[in-house]
């Protein structure tokens, strides 16, 4: 079964999507991000106002969440926008995000 593909991440530091964000329907869902990461940190922010505010998500501890390799995590948001960061890359990030 193919898992297609929610977002792609290539290049360097930045937002992705660049404006805006992506429809996220709300729930618990199993993300996966994986492929090259060349230095880079993700983190992930949603947006409850439509795009004009993002929010960095956390976890239970209250720290940000952050990625520095490949991961399968679990999210439980409402209805929102969502948004990768990307930050430390040298240029060539490479990465895919799926949702489950």
């Amino acid at each position: 079964m193919a898992i297609a593909t929610y977002q792609s991440i290539a290049g360097g530091n930045a937002d992705y999507p660049s404006s805006g964000g992506l429809p996220y329907s709300g729930g618990e869902k199993t993300f996966a991000v994986y492929g090259t990461w060349d230095g880079a940190t993700m983190k992930m922010k949603a947006s409850f106002d439509g795009g004009t505010t993002f929010i960095t998500l956390s976890d239970a501890e209250g720290s940000d969440l952050a990625f520095l390799d490949n991961a399968i995590f679990r999210i439980k948001l409402g209805q929102c926008l969502l948004r990768f960061v990307i930050s430390g890359s040298s240029g060539s990030t490479d990465l895919a995000v799926k949702v489950s």
